[in-house]
């Protein structure tokens, strides 16, 4: 299971809190030195004590694991001690406390869980090996008090009990080994008490019991997902589905994705007060003095009336902002400045309220993700904002010269003009108006320079938006409409799976995205154009066609493009080309000659080659052709050939295809079906 956060590589004690402990060289040791907690880090997870450890974890019985433990060295978590470690000698309180999960039955999923929880300082594998260790940060003054809440937490939300000895703040940790010690520098001092936990748990029954649905309007849903995330982290993702579950649209996967979404905005200043008001609203009683007493604090404080308008006019004299379509994002910058940055919406809360205007995080985020922000398409800025084409000098046609296509001059002729095309039909993809369906596919030798002419294609203004060899997963899609160009990169390397999901992406032209904060998946144009390159000539495995990718052998590049060439007169000639009418369509002509040169860069699968070794397309009034179906040829090709199984219709149609064997349907006297027939000759050996 995936470590949600790696540990701090090489701890150092600068720029951090020291947390000193007093260490021990064994259990039964009276003298003790000074360490920080970064030092015992270092040495658990380098393994000074790990031939000890060894002798622990393959101890036969409890007697002899516990005798070996005896010699290990050990510290006192939560401070420094002299003279032993009996709470009357503690001199300085480190501001940590242990906590110890004793023989756990799924460690690996107890850790993980552990580790994500945003209250774990630190976590590691116990030096008996069945066991957790986790350190947490805590107030000093409230070791006790920390501690029994602390009880209650865990046995609450990951249902185990820690060890009650931890409560001492004398208590004795050993040194273990552990290589995936999982360190969080930036943990929350635990500062929870133990009867919000019983609250919630309180209210959740109840919901539960009445079959409550308590979020009907997004609003509720977010503050809900906002308040346990502030309160519980990680470890509250159990509540919000036990909430969520009630709506008549939940689903898991999407209720799963909106807590992340929460979790990413650190709680937004929503407390877990929120709830119990949202509760009582919809008719749960809250009957808890914490409950009625915050709920009722909350609510005077929450329904004050807003002061978004004083928000607005902050902004707005100071910041200019948009929201780029493209990525999501929300930009602003100073009025006096000239370049746009991401707006980091946390400093701007923590600004607002430095200036004495009430707004909460929840407030802020509303109006920013509403009309508040005027769209900006950074592909049309950009196209609007190139020197205009003097539609005399062809660009396009000069930057060809520069590239040396393999064959003869047709086929130079051939790429110049679906070069053109392609420029023009990555403009308006880009734009919106229309998806492009082509991927533009550059083969050749080895660092001829290919993909260094598809990364110079990409302006310096729109490099943010062009990436390399993305997956087929959800991120994918997304990237389809975040992006100007994706560049496929030896895309020979790539599995026919993965080929075949580029070529459905090239026939998108949108797709739907969930964004954060937002309920419901909503559809986004794509904007991205497809371009590649590859080493091989045989790459395409779809046996169905591949009219989708144009592909052009380059014998060389004439490198000195970059120097003579600016790609901004590319693009320029391309946006007006398109605003002029230009037809970069393929034409049905251009779409029959590109499937019959691809079929040189075609994959041969055994169903080709054997159809191939044995048969030769006919025509119906042919006197020697044979009218057979596919399973037919299968069955003939396992006689002649000796192969031990009989190839697959499927595959043996689709092959059929490629190869332009003719099909038709032929009745059969006597039977209501007709059968779809190929007319073939045998080749003569």
């Amino acid at each position: 299971m995936e470590n949600p956060n790696p540990i701090h590589q090489d701890p150092q004690h600068e720029n951090k809190t020291a947390y000193f402990v007093s260490y021990f060289e064994s259990v039964n040791g009276r003298q003790a030195i000074e360490k920080s907690i970064w030092d015992v880090f270092q040495s658990i997870k380098n393994g000074v004590v790990k031939d000890k450890i060894i002798k622990v974890r393959g101890a036969k019985s409890k007697e002899e694991r516990d005798n070996f433990k005896k010699y290990l060295p050990a510290i006192t978590t939560s401070g420094t001690f002299e003279g032993g470690h009996a709470s009357k000698n503690l001199k300085n309180h480190s501001g940590l406390i242990q906590i110890d999960f004793d023989s756990v039955s799924e460690l690996a999923n107890l850790k993980w869980k552990i580790c994500k929880d945003k209250h774990t300082f630190a976590s590691f594998i116990s030096p008996s090996g069945d066991g957790l260790k986790v350190i947490v940060k805590i107030i000093p003054e409230k070791h006790r008090e920390c501690f029994s809440s602390l009880y209650t937490y865990y046995k609450s939300l990951y249902g185990i009990e820690i060890d009650k000895k931890c409560s001492d703040v004398g208590r004795l940790m050993f040194i273990s080994f552990d290589e995936e010690l999982f360190i969080n520098e930036d943990s929350m001092v635990y500062e929870l008490t133990k009867n919000s936990i019983i609250d919630v748990e309180n209210v959740i029954i109840k919901i539960e019991k009445d079959e409550k649905n308590i979020t009907p309007s997004y609003e509720e849903w977010l503050h809900i997902g906002f308040a346990l995330t502030d309160s519980f982290g990680e470890a509250g993702r159990s509540y919000f589905h036990r909430i969520s579950r009630f709506h008549p649209q939940y689903e898991f996967d999407k209720c799963d994705a909106q807590y992340d979404a929460c979790l990413k905005s650190d709680g937004e200043g929503i407390k877990i007060v929120r709830l119990f008001h949202i509760a009582q609203e919809h008719g749960i009683e809250i009957r808890t003095e914490y409950g009625s007493r915050r709920s009722k604090k909350y609510n005077s404080n929450f329904m004050a009336s807003p002061q978004i308008v004083k928000v607005k006019e902050y902004i707005n004299e100071k910041y200019d902002l948009r929201l780029n379509i493209v990525s999501g994002v929300i930009e602003c910058k100073l009025k006096e400045d000239k370049e746009f940055q991401q707006l980091n919406e946390n400093n701007l809360y923590i600004e607002i309220r430095s200036s004495n205007i009430k707004c909460s995080q929840a407030d802020l985020l509303a109006l920013l993700r509403s009309d508040f922000a005027p769209n900006y398409d950074p592909f049309l800025h950009y196209m609007e904002g190139l020197k205009g084409w003097d539609k005399t000098t062809d660009y396009i046609n000069l930057l060809c010269g520069y590239i040396t296509i393999k064959g003869e001059s047709e086929e130079q002729e051939r790429f110049n003009r679906h070069f053109k095309k392609m420029i023009v039909r990555t403009v308006v993809c880009a734009l919106g108006k229309n998806f492009n369906k082509q991927g533009f596919i550059f083969m050749g030798k080895q660092s001829n320079g290919k993909t260094t002419f598809c990364r110079w294609l990409c302006p310096q203004q729109l490099q943010n938006y062009y990436t390399e060899n993305l997956g087929t997963d959800k991120d994918a899609h997304i990237a389809l409409c975040e992006n100007f160009i994706i560049n496929l990169d030896e895309l020979a390397n790539f599995h026919r799976t993965e080929i075949n999901s580029f070529k459905s992406m090239l026939s998108k032209h949108a797709v739907k995205v969930r964004h954060p904060y937002e309920r419901k998946a909503t559809k986004k144009l794509r904007r991205a154009s497809f371009f590649g390159s590859t080493n091989r000539d045989e790459f395409l495995t779809d046996e169905t066609g591949s009219v989708r990718w144009l592909c052009f052998t380059v014998d060389k590049f004439d490198f000195r493009y970059k120097e003579q060439m600016n790609i901004n007169d590319i693009w320029s000639q391309g946006y007006a080309l398109f605003l002029a009418g230009f037809d970069y369509q393929l034409t049905t002509e251009e779409i029959e000659e590109n499937e019959r040169i691809n079929s040189l860069h075609q994959v041969n699968t055994i169903e080709i080659e054997l159809i191939q070794k044995y048969f030769c397309p006919a025509k119906k009034d042919d006197p020697d052709s044979l009218p057979v179906t596919a399973t037919e040829i299968g069955i003939r090709i396992k006689e002649l050939s000796g192969v031990r199984e009989s190839l697959p219709p499927a595959g043996i149609g689709k092959a059929l295809a490629l190869l332009g064997f003719e099909k038709i349907s032929q009745r059969i006297e006597g039977v209501k079906h007709p059968r779809k027939v190929y007319f073939v000759k045998h080749v003569t050996q």
